[in-house]
């Protein structure tokens, strides 16, 4: 069931390699707060590709 996410990650692709977020839901302001984000580069898109 996805109704009830509290938590979420984004990959996307950019220019250095791939950035990574994680959020967090909160429901006082119905909204997704970023908790962490983290610039991969090339050779670790790479090691994160092969998992």
């Amino acid at each position: 069931d996805y109704t009830n996410v509290k938590a979420k990650a984004v990959y996307q692709m950019n220019e250095n390699g791939m950035n990574y977020m994680a959020y967090n839901w909160n429901e006082k302001d119905n909204s997704w707060n970023l908790v962490t984000e983290h610039n991969a580069t090339n050779w670790n898109s790479a090691l994160l590709a092969n998992r």
